[in-house]
């Protein structure tokens, strides 16, 4: 995916530099933050979260979180590019940490105001309405509730309780404004 950079007042290596790194360091939080939303999902659903089916079985690593959560690892991904977008040099700050065999190294991070707008946009995310039927009754739910419906899905399949399971995966509307910052 091509991101246009020219409309900022960076050059388009530096800011291409910085969001590569925000990405890096924004993934990684939205990974974990549905990676916890799939560990509860699927322990209410009476799953074991640490035998999964596609990623590896290594002490300590939730090996069936892994291969559920990668059913919407798209809509976070989706969601990250969509934010960082929006983002130009302001919304940036350096700091100085001391790094590995006390050396000071530079880091950059979202200013708070940036940070607390991409935890709030990421929330939003999770409770806005997807087009996905409930199991039971009505048209539409939350992101996060059908995260736990197809967890229990999932263990009605492996314990032979219905013939098939196939994710319900949700359309995102294209529009923005799940990203949208909060100010």
């Amino acid at each position: 995916m091509d991101l246009d950079f020219t409309s900022l007042s960076l050059s388009a290596g530096e800011l291409q530099s910085r969001l590569k790194r925000l990405l890096d360091k924004r993934s990684h939080f939205g990974i974990e933050f549905i990676n916890w939303k799939v560990h509860k999902a699927l322990v209410n659903a009476k799953l074991e979260p640490y035998l999964g089916f596609l990623h590896s079985e290594q002490f300590g690593k939730p090996s069936l979180i892994c291969d559920f959560m990668e059913i919407y690892r798209y809509i976070i991904d989706d969601f990250i590019i969509e934010f960082c977008k929006e983002l130009n040099k302001k919304d940036f700050i350096t700091k100085s940490e001391i790094m590995s065999r006390g050396k000071i190294g530079k880091r950059e991070y979202l200013n708070d105001d940036e940070t607390k707008s991409f935890m709030l946009a990421l929330d939003k995310l999770f409770t806005s309405m997807v087009n996905v039927s409930r199991i039971r009754h009505g048209k539409r739910q939350e992101f996060e509730t059908l995260i736990n419906e197809e967890a229990l899905l999932l263990a009605k399949y492996l314990r032979h309780e219905r013939k098939l399971w196939s994710p319900r995966l949700p359309k995102l509307e294209t529009d923005r404004q799940t990203s949208k910052r909060m100010h």
